[in-house]
């Protein structure tokens, strides 16, 4: 080899120089295991959200775009929301997209998260405030709204007169105390001061609940334009496109072929993410707590199924699961190990299930969306400041992959609302068939919808089945799908003889539903509405995400007192509890020291629905159950009268 000359030398010198520099100064790229280190960062307690901005800098940031044209001329407009299963939540979220279409400043909040100072003070106090709260139990405020309501009905005198309000109620005429916390706040709020500005409204979720909240919306925003100007077109897009993006974004974790490094980091980043919301939950922060439709994904323990019993005579089976009334006959106890997850009950308390979908339901959809089922991603608010307004906050937990965010988040199963229409348009590709999903989210379009949607109850598969041009990006589709609640059965089992093991008693619903013009003659095949957490434990396998609510039904204190019980088909279930117990009293107190027990079972025919037959009978012959009434009219009775 000939030896390099000067001349190169230095040349090679520069060039090194060169590409050192360049190596030294470039931006830096995302490597794999800098993304990885997303899920880090995320669950990193150094690198909290910014508290909630103070009145004085977001009066600063007024002042610097007070020579902008003002895109909110009506002022500030605050949606407050009372939900135990999230449909308030949804209602609310919907008044505030279609008030800053009008020209409000519009957020939405939880009763939860309420401050005093926003009725009471300037700015806020001469804004407007919307409601959207349920009524729970007895005539009761839902439990995020409990704080609110005692504020609003003892600690407050006198509200100021500048305040504007307006409620939607929603609840369900099968309760006796129909939409009392709606009717409440509404004469409370006119009662202390407050201006109310547009109709008192409510909706009956026994059947047409979709549809009074779409007419009282329609009334709305005409009264509304009267108070603050902006625009009072009805609640309908007018065959507009709305405009609306995802609030959240997805990052996706780089795929790799070594899946159980990435189970291990998202399993590891997500039992963090867990941990910050608990802690958050625990401390009352309005900055770090999430929306309680969230918060049971984030409590719920994973607790081993020890047996699943069928109850009925005649069901439980695909091949003879109808009754008489060729309906799907199956009952079934549940048995849940408590020890293994650490949860402790009461007799008669709630046991809340976390269900999941279909595993069938969610590989179609992912095929039709042409979705990656196995990949991991990372699911975060889009803003990087943290503000009190619940869209602030996880969903749920993350990272997770795409198959398990859509079996345990998303309700698949359930009728598409009216309000996800719009929303679906923004992504159908063909012109005709976006047309359509705009006319059927109209005023115009009620009926069609009522006759193609609601009543045959279409699920978001048959819409993507019936507009197959919905092509919808995941970090869209999470957001627009509800999401899927926990379902509560009273616990049917004593804690004082089964400390451990807890059962709950649950009929598994498979309903045929109707058809409209979307089906053919030649279709052959009923359509069903499978309950989804009953059909879930139906053919769950060993584990399932519970947690346990505390319940006020209890046996009297005093164990002498005589007791009288009644319970249709599975609302037997806190009974069942209750005898466990009371034969425990009898054993370990003495008999004459426990009262007389009467329990009225109604069941349609004794042959198929008398559940926990055997049991029942024992329970007479020990003396543990003093009087046993059975009959197909006490069914019928209670099930008009007492069921709910």
């Amino acid at each position: 080899m000939e030896p390099i000359t000067p001349a190169a030398g230095l040349l090679l010198s520069l060039i090194t120089m060169s590409v050192g520099i360049y190596f030294y100064y470039r931006p830096a790229s995302e490597t794999s295991a800098e993304k990885s280190s997303t899920f880090d960062k995320y669950t990193n307690s150094s690198t909290d959200r910014p508290k909630t901005p103070t009145r004085d800098s977001k009066a600063n940031n007024n002042e610097e775009t007070s020579e902008k044209e003002d895109p909110y001329p009506c002022g500030p407009m605050r949606v407050y929301f009372g939900s135990q299963t999230g449909t308030a939540e949804e209602f609310a979220t919907t008044l505030v997209e279609e008030g800053q279409a009008r020209g409000f400043d519009a957020k939405i909040v939880d009763l939860e998260d309420f401050q005093e100072e926003d009725f009471m003070e300037a700015p806020l106090n001469n804004a407007l405030h919307m409601f959207a709260v349920a009524t729970y139990g007895e005539g009761e405020p839902t439990d995020n709204a409990l704080d609110f309501y005692k504020w609003l009905k003892k600690d407050v005198d006198e509200l100021p007169e500048t305040l504007k309000f307006c409620v939607f109620g929603l609840g369900n005429t099968q309760y006796e105390h129909f939409n009392a916390m709606g009717r409440n706040i509404n004469k409370i709020m006119e009662k202390k001061g407050a201006l109310r500005v547009a109709d008192y409204g409510e909706g009956d979720d026994d059947g047409t609940m979709e549809e009074d909240f779409e007419s009282w919306r329609d009334n709305l925003w005409p009264q509304l334009t009267k108070t603050f100007g902006g625009s009072g077109m009805s609640s309908d897009s007018s065959n507009a496109l709305p405009k609306w993006k995802p609030s959240y974004s997805v990052r996706w974790m780089e795929a790799t072929a070594d899946q159980e490094k990435v189970l291990r980091m998202s399993t590891a980043a997500r039992t963090k993410v867990i941990a910050e919301v608990v802690k958050g939950m625990s401390s009352n922060d309005p900055d770090r707590k999430i929306a309680l439709s969230s918060q049971s994904y984030f409590v719920a323990k994973e607790a081993r199924v020890v047996s699943n019993a069928e109850l009925r005579k005649d069901g439980g089976t695909e091949d003879n699961g109808l009754d008489q009334d060729n309906n799907f006959g199956s009952t079934v106890q549940v048995e849940f190990d408590l020890s293994s997850c650490g949860l402790t009950y009461e007799t008669a308390d709630t046991l809340a299930i976390c269900p999941e979908n279909n595993p069938t339901v969610v590989e179609s959809l992912c095929s039709w969306q042409d979705w990656n089922i196995d990949s991991y991603f990372l699911h975060q608010h889009a803003s990087p400041v943290g503000q009190r307004a619940v869209r602030y906050k996880p969903l749920f937990p993350s990272p997770i992959s795409v198959r398990d965010a859509l079996l345990r988040y998303c309700d698949l199963t359930s009728i598409v609302r009216k309000t996800m229409l719009p929303k679906l348009a923004i992504y159908a590709t063909s012109k005709d068939q976006q047309t359509k999903l705009l006319w059927l989210a109209s005023t115009e379009g009620r009926e069609a919808f009522n006759e193609e949607i609601l009543i045959p109850g279409r699920t978001i598969l048959e819409m993507m089945e019936r507009f197959p041009s919905l092509k919808i990006p995941f970090v869209a589709f999470l957001e627009i799908i509800p999401r899927l609640m926990s379902r509560d059965y009273t616990i049917s089992s004593s804690s004082v003889v089964n400390p451990n093991i807890c059962s709950i008693t649950c009929k598994v619903l498979r309903d045929p539903k109707e058809n409209s013009t979307w089906e053919t003659v030649s279709d052959s095949s009923p359509r069903m509405h499978n309950g989804i957490c009953s059909n879930y434990l139906f053919r769950e396998g060993s584990m399932s995400r519970v947690f346990v609510k505390k319940s006020t039904f209890k046996l009297p204190e005093d164990t002498s007192l005589p007791i009288v019980m009644i319970g249709p088909g599975t609302g037997i279930a806190p009974m069942r509890a209750f005898l466990q117990e009371r034969k425990w009293q009898r054993e370990t107190y003495g008999l004459d020291n426990v009262g007389e027990t009467d329990l009225y079972f109604g069941c349609r025919r004794p042959d198929e629905d008398y559940i926990y037959e055997d049991e029942l009978l024992s329970y007479t012959r020990d003396g543990t159950l003093t009087r046993l009434e059975l009959g197909k009219f006490l069914f019928i009775f209670f099930y008009f009268f007492c069921t709910y």
